[in-house]
């Protein structure tokens, strides 16, 4: 799962409390940011489990000014 960003955000925001995954609990998960720092793409630890509705929460992330990004967005596995 990726979330890109219209401006790059400061790294050291980014980590499993400010982007993560929820659906049947919290979902251990390996969190990278992209090299231009506009983008970062979360992948799960386990396979998703089928007809599961999960969330993807970034909550906190921060621009370089500082300036907080909070989004969730949502979908079920088939």
């Amino acid at each position: 799962m990726q979330v890109t960003f219209n401006e790059p955000i400061d790294p050291l925001s980014v980590n499993s409390s400010t982007f993560y995954l929820v659906g049947n609990g919290t979902q251990d998960a390996v969190i990278k940011v992209s090299r231009d720092q506009r983008s970062l793409t979360l992948t799960p630890a386990q396979a998703l489990t089928p007809g599961t509705f999960y969330t993807i929460n970034v909550v906190g992330v921060s621009d370089l000014a500082g300036n907080a990004v909070n989004t969730v967005s949502t979908f079920t596995t088939q």
